[in-house]
């Protein structure tokens, strides 16, 4: 049974519903926008009951939630055109009847190619985002909204819907407020511009473009003849690559527009303009994306060279080994509108590697609701990836957050783990140094030990390389048993059997027991400190063969 709350309620919660914007920002093959649409579709269908009219079949929900809240980006335009593919299939997978499918929606400015993390080309912008402050562009959501809470009123006051017309009224009356303050602000660059009246018209024409691309792209969505389609698109291209261009003119950049003459020949875009490719959702009342959620590409740092520069003047996270995800995490979160969420799973190395301290240091600056460590669990069986779920909300820091460490990946339901095993965790007391997500009263044993240990990376004075290179572990590592057995023969055996060690058997604050040993052998041992003795040595074998009789047998 729903909550009262919900059911009192249900017209505004489908309409939060249906006005939700979630953008993938790595989108892949689509599977979480994909899955997003379920959940939309689900919590829709839940409300159906309490509509006395209108289609809100499976199908339509579907329709809707492609048309108004899912988007996403990747670079790579294959991906696109899986998750275009996916939507599709979504939307008929579920219809009995496939001659009563209204033709597919064109998916082009929903899902889209370019790199999330640039929107920028030779160092200059490409956008003028003083063109979203237009008084008229600004009210239109709002003009929209009071549109539909009309309507919804009369429907109330004439019996057709249910519903409490005060609240419907007290919004409209709300809503109207904020129209009146938004155009009686400062115009944007229209009353900025003092320079010359040339100036002020070039931006009124660009927002004129703007405006008209928006119109464009909202009748491409559902436009099925093929040359109205082929038309809009070709309106929408030049219209984006006109306002591109107009700004890097403005800027007095006209060897970057040359360049980018190149791209816009060959429809490629080496960076993604997410405020006039999707100006629709930072034109709303409430700017920016709803949830952003990803599962950003694993890329490490020596493939990105050639972005560095980017990266290192654009993200306060820059480090310069850092691997791809990281600037996604700040690209995401400020893509949020206030109230957003922002849920990444990603690898858990930022929480202790040394590239991640400028993306910790950030961090503690955010709304970190909620972090769920997998340590090494293998969470996807065809990579190695030690994953995390990193939940961010918009707004001010909060003083602690949930923290859960996955023991197992034997449960029933995720969340149902996560609501049993989470614990609090002080954002203020975590060290730049490392996070180890423990609860308050580990965290304050921990700093205890700090202050009075020596971390091992001071002990080695920094030299830490890689681990033992033995040339054949199944030699030279072995278990208690084959221990015993060469000891036994040859006590003199004990000298070189050591306690080994692999990292996956260091756990966090736990003791370690070595239940394997290494034949700790150096090269040309027992000879080994002999300068004399170079490549492959007869002799050094021979005097091994005699010292340790037992091992040498073994080996």
């Amino acid at each position: 049974t729903l909550p009262e709350s919900i059911r009192n309620h249900y017209a505004e919660v489908d309409r939060l519903l249906c006005s939700i914007r979630v953008v993938d920002p790595a989108v892949g093959s689509g599977a979480f926008p994909v899955g997003m649409m379920n959940e939309i579709v689900k919590a829709r269908s839940i409300l159906t009951p309490f509509f006395a009219g209108g289609d809100r079949s499976v199908y339509e929900l579907k329709r809707q939630a492609i048309e108004q809240s899912l988007y996403g980006v990747d670079l790579d335009s294959s991906a696109v055109d899986i998750t275009k593919l996916r939507f599709w299939l979504s939307l008929i997978v579920d219809e009995e009847n496939v001659r009563t499918i209204r033709p597919l929606p064109n998916l082009d400015h929903r899902i889209m190619c370019g790199n999330s993390l640039v929107d920028e080309f030779e160092g200059v912008s490409l956008f003028d985002e003083e063109l979203l402050g237009d008084p008229e562009a600004l009210t239109a959501p709002i003009d929209a909204r009071i549109e539909e809470l009309g309507e919804e009123l009369h429907g109330v006051l004439t019996g057709a819907e249910e519903g409490d017309s005060g609240r419907i009224r007290r919004e409209i009356a709300r809503l109207e407020r904020k129209r009146k303050e938004v155009l009686a602000g400062p115009r944007a660059s229209a009353r900025q511009v003092t320079f010359d009246q040339a100036a002020s018209l070039r931006v009124r024409e660009s927002r004129r473009k703007l405006r008209e691309l928006k119109k464009y792209q909202r009748l491409f969505f559902n436009e099925q003849n093929r040359a109205r389609k082929n038309e809009c698109r070709a309106i929408i291209e030049r219209l984006e690559w006109d306002l591109i261009e107009e700004t890097l003119k403005e800027a007095g950049n006209t060897d970057a527009c040359r360049k980018l003459a190149a791209y816009r020949k060959n429809r490629a875009k080496p960076f993604f303009l997410w405020k006039l490719y999707f100006s629709e959702v930072f034109l709303r009342e409430n700017p920016g994306f709803d949830v952003v959620i990803a599962n950003p590409p694993y890329v490490r740092q020596e493939s990105i060279t050639e972005q560095k520069g980017y990266f290192k003047e654009h993200y306060r996270v820059y480090q310069g080994t850092a691997d791809l995800y990281v600037y996604f995490v700040e690209r995401g979160v400020s893509l949020l509108a206030n109230g957003g969420i922002f849920t990444y799973i990603l690898p858990n190395k930022w929480m202790r590697a040394n590239y991640g301290r400028p993306l910790r240091a950030w961090l503690k600056e955010q709304r970190i609701e909620e972090i769920v460590d997998f340590g090494d669990l293998p969470v996807f069986e065809s990579a190695t990836t030690y994953p995390c779920i990193l939940r961010i909300g918009a707004g001010a820091p909060r003083e602690r957050f949930d923290a859960v460490q996955v023991a197992t990946l034997d449960y029933p339901d995720l969340t149902d783990y996560v609501r049993a095993h989470a614990y609090q965790v002080n954002q203020a007391a975590l060290d730049d140094e490392g996070w180890p997500l423990v609860d308050e009263r580990t965290q304050a044993l921990l700093l205890k030990i700090r202050a009075a240990g020596v971390p091992l990376g001071e002990y080695v004075d920094g030299k830490i390389y890689y681990g033992i290179k033995t040339g054949l572990n199944e030699a030279f590592v072995i278990d208690e048993a084959v221990r015993e057995r060469l000891i036994a023969a040859d006590p003199k055996s004990a000298e070189v059997i050591k306690p080994f060690l692999a990292g996956r058997e260091i756990k966090r604050y736990q003791p370690v027991t070595a239940n394997n040993y290494l034949l700790f052998l150096p090269w040309h041992f027992p000879l080994h400190e002999d300068p004399s003795i170079n490549g492959a040595s007869v002799k050094a074998e021979m005097k091994f063969k005699e010292m340790y009789p037992s091992i040498f047998n073994y080996l």
